[in-house]
C-alpha cells in the first residue's frame, strides 16, 4: 500500500486518483445488468447438482424447461450478464486518462467538494470528541500495483477507518435514523478496508442542522467482510480487463514517436542515460514528474517527506553520473538529409502538454513543412525545443522573483 497526502480536489488529488479506479466508484465499476432471475438461477443449480431437465424444472415452477439463451449460457458456466453502461462509461473514462495523464468526464462540482471538506472536518471533530478516538487523516492510499485507490476520510487506531457522508437529501437522512442501512456504501467501505488492510469502518452521517436534538451524529461500525472482499476484487480484476482494453484500442496505430520519452534537459545540456530505471522505494509513489509537497508532519507525513527526500537525493546522484551533451545553437546542426517528420503534436506529447506553433516561433522554430493542417519539423529539432523552452521558464521566473 502507498499513501499520497493529498486535500481533496486538490491538484495532487485529482492527479493521484487520474487513470485509477477508486472505492466509491468500485459499485459502478463492477455493476453489470442481466444475468439469471431468482427463478432461472434455481433451475440451473438443480441441472448442474444432476437434477434431471424435467424435475429440475417442475421443483423451479417451470412448466416446461426453459430454453432462453441466459439460462444456455449459465448451463454451459459462461457468464450471463454484462457490464453496465455506467460500468463501460467509466472505464472508456479512465483508459483516456491513463493516456492523457489528466482527468477526464464531467468534473466534481467546486463547490460540492469545498462543503465535502468543511463538513469532513467538523464531522472528525465531533467524532473525536464523541468516541475518545484520534483520526489521523492520511489522503490517498494505492494498491501496490496503482491500479486501485481509496481517499480516506481518516485512520483509527491501528485498525480502524471512517467514512463520513453529510447529505442534504432529507429523505436519505431520515431513512439512515430508522434502519441504518449503509449497503450503498459496502463496496466503497469494504474497499477502503481491502486497500489499508484494516478491519474496521465507522460510517458517520453528519447533519449538523440536527444538532438541537442530539442527531447530528449517526455512528455505524461496519466489520471487514473478507468474502465480500474477495468477490469484489474478482470482478474489479475484469473491470480492470476492460479499462486495459480500451486503452488498448486508443494506441492502436498510433505513431512510435508518441510513446517516446521526452528527454531530461538541464540548462544547456541534454542529460543522456539509458541506464536510468525508477527508483523501487516502498515508502513514496513512483511520480513521472516532480511534485512538491508540503505536509503536516503526522506519522504518514513525516514517512512522504522523508522518501521524496530520498528519492531527489537518488535522482541527483544519477544526473551527476550521467553522460553530458552539451546541445548545440539551432544554427550549429548539419543541414537535414531526411525529410520532416516531428509533428507539432508529437512534440506536445512528448512534453506533456500542448504547444503552438506561433508559440515556438518565437522561441526560433519555424516549422519545416506542412502535412494538409499538420506542421512538420525535424527530429533534430526537439532537443533544441526543449533547451529553449527551459531558458524561457528561467527567464520567466527570474522576472516574477524581480
Amino acid at each position: 500500500m502507498k499513501f499520497i497526502e493529498a486535500q481533496q480536489g486538490s491538484e495532487s488529488w485529482y492527479a493521484a486518483r487520474c487513470g485509477r479506479t477508486t472505492a466509491s466508484r468500485f459499485a459502478d465499476a463492477i455493476s453489470t445488468v442481466g444475468g439469471l432471475t431468482e427463478q432461472q438461477d434455481q433451475y440451473v443449480n438443480l441441472v448442474l447438482a444432476g437434477a434431471s431437465l424435467k424435475d429440475a424444472a417442475a421443483a423451479a415452477g417451470y412448466k416446461a424447461a426453459p430454453t432462453s439463451d441466459c439460462v444456455r449460457r449459465a448451463l454451459l458456466g459462461e457468464r450471463t450478464e454484462e457490464f453496465s453502461d455506467v460500468a463501460k462509461r467509466y472505464a472508456a473514462d479512465q483508459s483516456i486518462e491513463r493516456i492523457s495523464k489528466q482527468p477526464h468526464g464531467e468534473p466534481v462540482k467546486t463547490w460540492v467538494l469545498e462543503r465535502g471538506h468543511t463538513m469532513e472536518e467538523a464531522a472528525r471533530r465531533q467524532y473525536e470528541a464523541r468516541t475518545g478516538s484520534f483520526v489521523t487523516e492520511a489522503g490517498i492510499c494505492l494498491t501496490d500495483d496503482d491500479l486501485y485507490g481509496y481517499s480516506t476520510d481518516g485512520l483509527v487506531d491501528a485498525d480502524g477507518l471512517i467514512e463520513i457522508k453529510a447529505p442534504v437529501d432529507s429523505i436519505k437522512i431520515r431513512d439512515m435514523w430508522l434502519n441504518g442501512d449503509t449497503s450503498e456504501y459496502d463496496h466503497q467501505m469494504q474497499g477502503g478496508m481491502w486497500i489499508t488492510g484494516r478491519q474496521w469502518c465507522d460510517f458517520i452521517m453528519y447533519v449538523p442542522e440536527l444538532a438541537a436534538v442530539g442527531k447530528d451524529l449517526f455512528v455505524k461500525r461496519i466489520q471487514r467482510d473478507d468474502a465480500f472482499i474477495d468477490a469484489m476484487v474478482a470482478r474489479l480484476a475484469e473491470f480492470e480487463k476492460l479499462v486495459s482494453e480500451n486503452e488498448a484500442l486508443w494506441r492502436k496505430g498510433a505513431p512510435a514517436a508518441a510513446e517516446e520519452a521526452a528527454p531530461f534537459v538541464e540548462d544547456d545540456c541534454l542529460i543522456v542515460d539509458a541506464s536510468f530505471e525508477p527508483l523501487n522505494d516502498p515508502d513514496f509513489q513512483d511520480m513521472s514528474a516532480p511534485v512538491l509537497v508540503e505536509v503536516e508532519r503526522t506519522p504518514i507525513g513525516q514517512m512522504l517527506h522523508d522518501g521524496l527526500q530520498r528519492r531527489n537525493a537518488a535522482l541527483a546522484e544519477q544526473a551527476a553520473h550521467a553522460e553530458v551533451v552539451p546541445l548545440r545553437p539551432a544554427d550549429a546542426w548539419p543541414a537535414p538529409t531526411t525529410p520532416p517528420t516531428l509533428r507539432l503534436g508529437q512534440i506536445g506529447e512528448r512534453l506533456g502538454f500542448s504547444l503552438t506553433a506561433d508559440f515556438l516561433r518565437t522561441l526560433g522554430f519555424e516549422h519545416a513543412a506542412k502535412d494538409r493542417a499538420a506542421v512538420l519539423y525535424h527530429e533534430h529539432d526537439f532537443a533544441n525545443i526543449c533547451a529553449a523552452l527551459q531558458r524561457h521558464i528561467s527567464a520567466v521566473q527570474a522576472k516574477q522573483a524581480a
